[in-house]
């Protein structure tokens, strides 16, 4: 699993994680999850449901609030999307030069 944590300065900003499983006959699942503040936000695979959890008051991520946390779910939704867009670059790595492996 691949974890980072983004920052704006001295401030932590979000907590990424990303997971591909392979070697299911169905072809690989890949999990993804944002953590900011006390709200986490994760999906399964692309086809399920985002999930949305507030883990200071349910550590143990028993009660979906995504249907009555609307904004929540946009905002971390968009940050994770973007995220995977950049194809997980951390914040402290130099972007690749052309022709460097």
């Amino acid at each position: 699993m691949s974890h980072f944590l983004a920052r704006i300065g001295p401030v932590c900003v979000a907590l990424f994680a990303g997971f591909t499983q392979t070697g299911d006959a169905a072809g690989p699942k890949s999990y993804e999850a944002i953590i900011r503040g006390d709200w986490k936000l994760l999906q399964n695979d692309p086809y399920s449901p985002l999930e949305l959890y507030n883990l200071r008051d349910d550590p143990h991520e028993r009660y979906n609030l995504a249907a009555t946390h609307k904004k929540v779910v946009s905002e971390l939704s968009t940050a994770l999307r973007a995220h995977i867009q950049r194809g997980g670059a951390t914040a402290w790595q130099p972007p690749l030069r052309s022709g460097t492996p």
